[in-house]
């Protein structure tokens, strides 16, 4: 990531190319289901071969758990936010908030082919552990992703976290 981030920095600070859409030279349109990086990549490779492409997302923001599970001092939303309009400048068309049930209604609508990219931010983040459930306790990643979406949270006075990996430090 840091080596992805200072050449993005630095293209940010120096200038980058444009990206140009891609004409559409397969007739096929594709669903992706999930805007996270495995739906990103898949609707970005898909575009640049010539597939019409549309990415579903249940969410209000593309970037899955890269933008509601990491933090801006670790990954600047305006750094993610770039990759994702060059994606879009490809072609690619993006509905937010709009989670899909059935994918197979998708083909129904007429599209040849779905990609399902629900990634890690569709899941239970449970870890088994007796009154995790109880009032005033949350994940750290359902803890971050309130905090990333701008959703209220309320903090006690006392606050105890359980884990020492980076999404505990992060939350």
């Amino acid at each position: 990531m840091d080596l992805k981030r200072f050449v993005v920095d630095h293209a940010l600070a120096y200038g980058r190319e444009r990206v140009e859409p891609v004409a559409r030279t397969k007739p096929q349109w594709i669903a992706v289901v999930g805007a996270g990086p495995a739906g990103l990549t898949a609707a970005h490779d898909l575009a640049k071969e010539g597939y019409g492409v549309t990415v579903y997302e249940a969410l209000p923001v593309a970037g899955g758990m890269m933008r509601v599970g990491i933090p801006a001092h670790r990954l600047p939303k305006g750094v993610l936010q770039q990759d994702i309009d060059d994606i879009l400048a490809l072609g690619v068309v993006l509905k937010t908030n709009t989670p899909i049930k059935d994918p197979t209604a998708l083909l129904n609508e007429g599209y040849d082919a779905v990609c399902m990219a629900t990634g890690i931010s569709s899941r239970n983040h449970s870890l088994g552990l007796e009154g995790e459930d109880a009032e005033g306790v949350i994940s750290a990643a359902s803890f971050l992703r309130k905090i990333n979406l701008g959703e209220p949270t309320t903090i006690g006075d006392r606050v105890a976290v359980v884990g020492g990996g980076i999404t505990a430090l992060d939350a």
